[in-house]
């Protein structure tokens, strides 16, 4: 999001940096000499003389530091021992899920009468007002695409593409919205075109594969549907995982013509995406896309700033531009009043171009908007129509004289007295609605619709679309015991979300942090919670953050990275375990903090269980059983492996579980029950996916263990196989687990679906069924005198354990 609360402080040059870093990015799949710790070892120095705190600087600054830091986050567990980029579809394959030239394979259905379902859970809803000026919205939607319905505006048909949560569409005008394309969703959506826009007579539909926009994203093609959206089909342009292709955004002809740019090529289907030709090829890396047409003209800008021209629907093209030898991406659209094209370039500078004349130019128009910021092509959008020109970056501002002078009319960083009106930052299309100046957004935050009441209007009507639309991207989820409703969530570039109480019911509220890194509820007050922002920021509330949604800013020792984890003790919620610099532990709340010298380095991950605590860090993996006063080394499982995730089991510490990044075909998970000197591989049949957290259901009778993958959730029992967990989960990367011992349910946070549960049936018994003929286990209950009597009117001796609702032991003895 884009709160002032979490800012940080960088000298001058690394927004530089990582513009040119960007470039890069989105070109990594084509240059070999482009890998992960070459990328990453350009900023690292920069990056971590970051100081901690508040500082009033560039917010292009900012912004570039978080893409960088969102593509090292999403990277690092993927990478191999010396940096190569695999394909971003590579899971994919490796799990049957599409076939080696990227077709989606038809899945054998794996319901059974007893097979557990998945509930989405949230956030269904934008969070209620309580207060936040510019609170955050639902995530990034790519592409949106409208089906009229000639008789009844109120059931036209609405698509968008969402970069990590597929398709949704509504039938009812963006009154509700329905998922598609669930077995691919991970791998992103870049278009959504169709020969047709007549709901009742909608033809066919095209979509562009993967993330063009974010460049994380590789395609696997241009899929199609021949059923109004419902299934999706490859159509001949497919890709294998060794090609690292992107395609652009799609130019779609009624007669079945399809125009798509790739890395290196321009390409034509003229018949309806059955075959495909190479109308244009560059003789380097230029990476076409952001098309645009009128007619027979198409107008094209690749990456590098060249524009191309076709007069002839995309048989022939002319060069208008040469592509530079640095980053000047551009964007295209076409003024239906004119008659001309229009690109915008990085810098903000506008051109026209009118493709009718005998040799076509580019003529400079107006001045570039004031704080344009494109972050180097990430979010570019225009529109022109009437003598109003509509520009989309971070912010969005319009021009209403040719571009001599601009208004910033959407405003991603409203507050009470600023200009315009609220509209999520980072655009990254906008397109034509209605007559008149009637437009659409498609932004970080969702879908808009926006409606100027003339060309020099300042403050449009904007309406809010994608409500329905549960393509949240999470970092973390906490919950606590008392309330199986009671949720916190960090979001990407979409702060965070407290569902709580709010004016007498449930209701999820806003909390301001940017992007939302870590979170914690105190199981013994779920009024007290925590929020973590980049590079190791913390607020916290003690009264819910129902009317107050900055809370407390606390002093922490800072030094953190982008995400951090923040750990709350299981038997005392007053005690915080922190990874920054180095491993840090708070006994009161987290107003205080204590260097406990682990000697790990900077903290990538941590848990903690009682007085235990493992972590992972840029130096070492150690482990203390007491509290942190004195530290273990923890051998790698895997010599030199991304370690993604911890556990141990809390009533024998000395038994830890890891998992390990990279496609590593049987080297995923481990366990080691001597402290970490040696270890056993669990992998078994578990597909080569990227596996980013493991979690133990503590204090059972066989060994139960959930894994949070890129493709969903997976699960072992005893000595089983793992098999994928429930059903109706979409294949989507799951980031973060958490198991609520009360209610019997585990909780994942997804990145581009929101937050879901399932429930566990038949895992924790009774306490009638917990006596055992050496030891009684007495779960879910506190310390009451009550449960002493019980243990003493017994007829002999037992062992006993008591847990509390996290799974923490509050105590043991013998009676």
């Amino acid at each position: 999001m884009r709160s002032n609360c979490f800012i940080l402080l960088f000298v001058c040059v690394f927004s530089t940096q990582l513009n040119s870093q960007r470039i890069a990015q989105r070109e990594r799949g084509t240059e070999e000499e482009i890998n992960f710790y070459q990328i990453t070892s350009k900023n690292e120095e920069l990056v971590k003389k970051r100081p901690n705190g508040k500082a009033t600087i560039s917010r292009i600054v900012i912004k570039n530091y978080k893409h960088f830091e969102r593509w090292r986050f999403y990277w690092e567990a993927r990478v191999d021992s010396i940096g190569h980029l695999p394909n971003s579809a590579q899971g994919f394959y490796n799990a049957g899920i599409i076939d080696s030239q990227g077709r989606l394979i038809e899945q054998k259905s794996r319901l059974t009468a007893n097979t557990p379902f998945w509930q989405q859970i949230g956030p269904t809803k934008l969070p209620v007002p309580n207060g936040y000026s510019n609170p955050p919205q639902k995530g990034r939607l790519n592409t949106f695409y409208r089906f009229l319905n000639p008789n009844d505006a109120t059931k036209n048909v609405l698509f968008v593409g969402s970069p990590g949560g597929g398709i949704w569409k509504s039938i009812d005008n963006g009154q509700t919205w329905q998922p598609k394309l669930d077995q691919l969703a991970a791998l992103g959506v870049t278009d959504i075109v169709a020969t047709s826009s007549d709901a009742n007579s909608p033809g066919t539909i095209y979509v562009s594969m993967g993330d063009w926009e974010g460049g994380d994203l590789n395609s696997i093609g241009v899929y199609k549907s021949t059923d109004f959206g419902e299934t999706y089909q490859a159509t001949g342009l497919t890709f294998n995982l060794n090609q690292a292709e992107n395609t652009s955004n799609l130019i779609v002809y009624p007669d079945g013509t399809i125009i798509v740019g790739t890395n290196r090529n321009i390409k034509r289907s003229v018949n309806g995406g059955s075959s495909w030709t190479d109308v244009y090829t560059s003789q380097q890396t230029d990476k076409f896309g952001r098309f645009s047409s009128n007619g027979n003209n198409i107008v094209c800008v690749d990456v590098y700033g060249g524009v191309y021209l076709s007069k002839n629907k995309g048989a022939n093209w002319s060069q208008l531009q040469a592509p530079g030898t640095t980053g000047n991406e551009g964007v295209s659209t076409f003024d239906p009043t004119s008659g001309l094209f229009y690109i915008q370039k990085t810098d903000g500078k506008i051109y026209s171009v009118n493709p009718n004349l005998t040799t076509p130019n580019l003529v400079a128009v107006g001045v570039a908007p004031v704080d344009y910021d494109s972050q180097n092509g990430f979010n570019q959008a225009l529109v022109v129509k009437n003598g109003l020109i509509l520009s989309g970056s971070v912010d969005a501002a319009h021009s209403s004289n040719n571009g001599v002078s601009w208004y910033k009319s959407l405003n991603g960083y409203w507050s009470s007295g600023d200009p315009g009106v609220y509209v999520h930052s980072d655009h990254h299309k906008l397109g034509y609605l209605d007559n008149g100046f009637s437009f659409y957004s498609c932004n970080d935050g969702g879908l808009t619709f926006i409606n100027y009441d003339s060309k020099s209007d300042q403050t449009p009507n904007v309406q809010y679309k994608s409500e329905g639309v549960n393509n949240t991207q999470i970092y973390t989820v906490a919950i606590t015991p008392q309330n199986d409703e009671y949720y916190m969530i960090g979001n990407q570039d979409n702060d965070g979300l407290s569902r709580e109480m709010h004016n007498g019911k449930l209701d999820w509220v806003s909390v301001s942090a940017g992007d939302g890194t870590c979170t914690a509820i105190d199981y013994s007050n779920p009024k007290i919670r925590y929020l973590g922002g980049t590079g190791g920021l913390l607020i916290r509330t003690t009264t819910g953050f129902s009317n107050n949604y900055l809370a407390t800013e606390l002093k922490t020792p800072g030094g953190a990275r982008f995400i951090w984890p923040l750990q709350m003790h299981s038997t005392n919620p007053n005690i915080l375990i922190g990874g920054f610099n180095e491993v840090y532990k708070s006994t009161d709340k987290g107003d205080n903090w204590t260097n406990l010298n682990s000697g790990v380095g900077q903290v990538y991950n941590l848990t903690s269980y009682g007085n235990s605590i493992i972590a992972s860090g840029s130096k070492l993996i150690k482990m203390s059983n007491n509290g942190g006063s004195t530290w273990v080394e923890v051998i790698k499982p895997v010599k030199g492996a991304v370690i993604t995730s911890l556990e141990f089991n809390q009533s024998k510490t000395s038994i830890i579980y890891a998992t390990i990044g990279a496609y590593q075909a049987g080297k995923k998970v481990y366990k080691s029950i001597d402290g970490g000197a040696t270890w056993t591989n669990l992998t078994g049949n578990l597909p080569n996916v990227v596996v980013n957290q493991v979690r133990l259901y503590q204090n059972q009778t066989e060994e139960i263990l959930y894994l949070g993958t890129e493709i969903g959730v997976y699960e072992k029992r005893g000595n089983k196989d793992w098999v994928k967990m429930g059903s109706g989960l979409p294949n989507v990367i799951v980031n973060d687990i958490d198991i609520n011992y009360t209610a019997k349910k585990l909780v994942v946070a997804t990145y581009g679906r929101g937050l879901w549960q399932i429930t566990l049936d038949n895992l924790v018994s009774n306490v009638e069924n917990d006596l055992k003929v050496n030891s009684i286990e007495i779960k879910q209950n506190p310390i009451k005198n009550n449960l002493l009597e019980f243990l003493h009117d017994l007829d002999e001796n037992y062992n006993y354990l008591v847990f509390n609702t996290v799974g923490g032991v509050v105590s043991s003895g013998e009676i």
